[in-house]
């Protein structure tokens, strides 16, 4: 008697770690085959406007965001702002932090009579269609003399000649062609002569340049 129940005994123990082994085998299965189809997945979307030329290209973490003048690239938590693009002559981009935009960059095209001041710059050079990008001007108003402490003032700052926005609390940057302005000319067969301005506003606690510098890295003419 005894012995039929320590054999029944072991029998069971032998059933319960089959059974664990089986399970524990087909998780892993499962969890392999979930890993194989995740790094296997179509990683690349493209989203396209209905009725524009504009296109959003979404690969791994980046987005290219596209028109028929320029195109670059940014971390996917940037959207594009349609509603504000539709006064008209120019593209509006914002970085956000879950629903609150922190960053906003604008690209004007063909800019008429526009006066913008800013209190820094951003110097680049043309290499073709893109841009070699320097490094974030000191603040304008350092350079302004002492009984200019409010408005503007037309200053040269890191070899760019613009509007000194000389009381501006904020961190503002536009982006200013070395030997020349903000206003940055270029000629295309697809689009002829036309010129873009571009201003970048970061609006956080901790204002960051980084984000404008990757940006223009990335950016290339059409």
């Amino acid at each position: 008697m005894n012995y039929s129940s320590h054999r029944s005994q072991g029998t069971s123990k032998k059933r319960k770690a089959i059974v664990f082994w089986l399970v524990f085998l087909l998780i892993f299965i499962v969890a392999g085959v979930a890993v194989w189809l995740y790094l296997n997945r179509d990683q690349t979307q493209v989203v396209v406007k209905p009725g524009t030329q504009d296109s959003i290209n979404v690969v791994a973490g980046e987005q290219t965001f596209s028109t028929p003048y320029f195109e670059f690239t940014t971390q996917n938590n940037w959207r594009e702002i349609p509603e504000e693009m539709k006064r008209g002559d120019f593209y509006e981009y914002s970085q956000y932090s879950g629903d609150l935009p922190r960053r906003h960059l604008r690209v004007y095209v063909n800019p008429e009579n526009r006066r913008y001041q800013v209190p820094f710059v951003l110097p680049v050079t043309l290499s073709g269609n893109r841009f070699l990008v320097g490094s974030i001007s000191e603040n304008c108003s350092k350079q302004a003399s002492e009984d200019i402490d409010v408005g503007e003032r037309m200053t040269i700052l890191s070899g760019v000649t613009f509007l000194c926005d000389v009381d501006s609390t904020v961190s503002r940057i536009a982006v200013g062609l070395i030997g020349g302005g903000l206003q940055i000319p270029f000629e295309s067969e697809a689009n002829g002569k036309y010129t873009l301005t571009i201003e970048y506003n970061d609006v956080s606690f901790y204002p960051d340049d980084s984000a404008l510098i990757s940006i223009l890295k990335s950016f290339r003419l059409k």
